[in-house]
């Protein structure tokens, strides 16, 4: 149930929000595996599927919470670099072209 809520938060941000967001999916209450709802391949396949980035979580005993905010700030850093660096080749390369004519 909370797993398909997930899925049409996810649809809605893919639909209204930046193109540049990024998502995270928590598969919380990691320290209750016995009682899992949704089998890890599963929400890593849809993760994959997505686009997003996954950790299972548990707030009881904080496994992977600081982790996942980590995580997204990481990605959100490093494409943000690399975005940057290919906008500089970008300008480059049409400033050479530029001085060419």
């Amino acid at each position: 149930e909370s797993f398909a809520r997930a899925k049409n938060w996810v649809k809605e941000l893919q639909r209204q929000a930046s193109p540049n967001i990024v998502i995270a999916l928590a598969g919380n209450k990691a320290d209750l595996a016995n009682k899992r709802a949704v089998d890890f391949q599963e929400a890593q396949a849809y993760a994959d599927d997505n686009s997003l980035l996954f950790m299972e979580t548990s707030a009881k005993t904080s496994m992977n919470v600081n982790e996942i905010f980590m995580a997204i700030v990481e990605f959100r850093f490093f494409f943000g670099k690399l975005f940057l660096k290919t906008l500089a080749s970008i300008i480059i390369l049409e400033s050479q072209y530029a001085a060419r004519k």
